[in-house]
């Protein structure tokens, strides 16, 4: 190996050598429905503890979020333990890897300490807005479909402590969480576009908004957590009618009636997870929720003389 490939692959392996925790998951989908999830790309299934847990895994809302860590720390009168002393420890960074490496990972990896807690119970309410700007092009015509393409959104998520309710000394918190298209519509249905990008789930063409609700709670104290959620949506059926349409090469506008019926619909979510020391493992069910309109028939009506 030569000197310039042992310089680039130093840092690298003293990142691994370094770091204090190691997370890994699978989320497969586009959006994230927090910033902090979003910065650790979806995958927090097994440790998500705020609004967002409805959305990757309801069990999560029965955690100890984190601001019940620095609230606990605030009346205590403690640093957080993560944001330091202020003191400088970059001298012997690379010094001792495997000392390191051992010690923040390895040792106490089985042994359970409590969660901090406070003892006021707290809610949280959290904004967010993501702006993306999509540089995919086609060769399908350019027309009004991909002209103006808005894929940015912004969301709403707040969580609520039951306990301040019912103080059952485990943890219980209900969730919500509403992301709705940057576009400002709250639905827009154009059955489906290739034109635009992600046209199997939603663009310009296909918006909806996005809402999740759970029931999150903690089993066995610092171990075990269980949830229970919903996603919801509509659907419904609808018909048009188009009467008098006159025939003729130009386009026309006829008499028109449009009716629609929408009904709410829920789809479950369930999740379930396990802490032990530094183990974390989570596993979660949602169905997959489309809104539909369906069906939808169309009849025109014209008069031959």
């Amino acid at each position: 190996m030569t000197r310039k490939h042992l310089t680039l692959l130093g840092p690298v392996l003293g990142l691994f050598a370094l770091c204090s925790e190691l997370q890994a998951g699978n989320f497969a989908d586009v959006y994230g429905a927090h910033p902090y999830a979003a910065g650790m790309g979806n995958a927090v299934s097994s440790f998500i503890n705020d609004s967002s847990a409805t959305y990757y895994n309801p069990a999560g809302l029965g955690l100890p979020s984190r601001g019940d860590g620095l609230y606990y720390y605030m009346e205590n009168g403690a640093g957080h333990p993560e944001m330091g002393d202020g003191e400088s420890h970059t001298d012997g960074m690379f010094s001792n890897l495997w000392g390191r490496f051992n010690n923040e990972i390895i040792d106490g990896s089985l042994t359970n300490v409590p969660y901090k807690r406070p003892k006021e119970h707290r809610h949280e309410v959290s904004f967010q807005y993501n702006y993306a700007k999509p540089a995919l092009h086609t060769t399908a015509p350019n027309n009004s479909d991909i002209a103006d393409i808005n894929d940015h959104y912004f969301g709403l998520g707040m969580t609520l402590d039951l306990n301040s309710v019912y103080e059952l000394d485990r943890g219980f918190r209900f969730g919500l969480n509403l992301i709705m298209p940057g576009s400002g519509n709250l639905t827009t249905v154009n059955d489906l576009n290739p034109t635009v990008h992600r046209y199997l789930q939603r663009g310009v063409s296909n918006d909806r908004p996005l809402i999740f609700g759970g029931l999150g709670f903690e089993i066995w104290k610092d171990h075990l957590y269980f949830g229970l959620g919903f996603t919801a949506l509509f659907k419904g059926q609808g018909a048009i009618l188009l009467k008098d349409v006159p025939i003729s090469p130009d386009p026309v506008t006829p008499n028109q009636q449009v009716i629609l019926e929408l009904k709410p619909q829920a789809n479950e979510t369930m999740g379930l997870m396990f802490h032990w020391g530094k183990f974390r493992l989570g596993a979660s069910f949602r169905r997959e929720t489309f809104m539909f309109v369906d069906p939808l028939t169309a009849r025109a009506q014209t008069t031959l003389l």
